[in-house]
């Protein structure tokens, strides 16, 4: 019940302090507040920021080149999409946890022999 593979992406939340009942209510709440129109409005562009109003696309960023998301009419995505060009220079700034992730990437980087060699020149 805890462990779910979703579009290639496997979910393992069994250590958390949940159970069946839990998953319920999380789902009831999700229902309530018409979580999936929201994300349906956050893909499609509409301005739900109210405080700047404006779209939330960061979604954006992990699109296909091909891949069409608008803004206000436009397609963002040819002008922040992945290009599929290496990554030379990474600047993190985190505090705490946020900057977990990049730092056991970097480690990843200098430890892991596979990693080395793909990492080698940059």
């Amino acid at each position: 019940m805890f462990r779910k593979t979703i579009d290639g992406l496997f979910l393992d939340y069994s250590s958390q302090c949940g159970n069946q009942d839990t998953m319920a209510k999380l789902l009831e709440l999700a229902e309530e507040a018409h979580l999936k129109e929201k994300i349906g409005k956050m893909y499609s562009g509409e301005h739900i920021n109210s405080t700047e109003d404006r779209s939330f696309l960061h979604v954006s960023l992990h699109a296909p080149r091909d891949a069409v998301m608008s803004s206000d009419g436009i397609n963002v995505v040819p002008e922040i999409g992945a290009t599929g060009k290496a990554l030379k220079d990474v600047v993190a700034v985190g505090i705490g946890s946020s900057f977990l992730g990049p730092l056991f990437v970097h480690t990843a980087l200098q430890t892991d022999s596979e990693a080395v060699a793909c990492a080698k020149g940059r």
